[in-house]
């Protein structure tokens, strides 16, 4: 199947996202995939940090033995200023009018009620709560 979509020509990206869950099975299909894509053929695969001896690891790695080429791209946490600008625009306030300043109301914030959110009376303290939480992982 692999072989007859990617030998038609036009290019061809097969996103895999959390490949850290991903069981012997599932990760044997994945081998299997890619030993059979022809060009032009991507495969992008995510995963959070996982031990080297990762079941994924150790496939990519016997791989590159192959004809693959492999390029990883780590993301780093978000710092302080970008999650303030996150947040100042997921909540949809003017930045020329914010002057850190947030919405009376947290209807439209749902944090699991955690109660240092709820006490942010500024978007400069919400930021900073948030970072806190998630030390910056816009994925949390």
């Amino acid at each position: 199947f692999i072989h007859a979509i990617s030998s038609v020509g036009d290019p061809i990206i097969l996103l895999v996202d959390d490949v850290q869950w991903a069981d012997l099975s599932s990760l044997e299909l994945l081998r299997n995939l890619i030993q059979g894509a022809t060009s032009p053929f991507t495969f992008i695969f995510t995963y959070r940090p996982i031990e080297p001896s990762h079941p994924f690891l150790q496939m990519i790695a016997e791989l590159e033995h192959t004809r693959i080429t492999k390029t990883e791209i780590h993301l780093r946490n978000l710092g302080e200023k970008s999650v303030y600008d996150l947040v100042e625009s997921t909540l949809n306030i003017d930045p020329k009018k914010a002057r850190g300043m947030m919405p009376r109301t947290h209807e439209e914030m749902k944090f699991d009620n955690d109660e240092r959110v709820e006490k942010c009376t500024s978007l400069k303290t919400l930021t900073h709560e948030i970072c806190n939480i998630t030390n910056g992982n816009p994925f949390f």
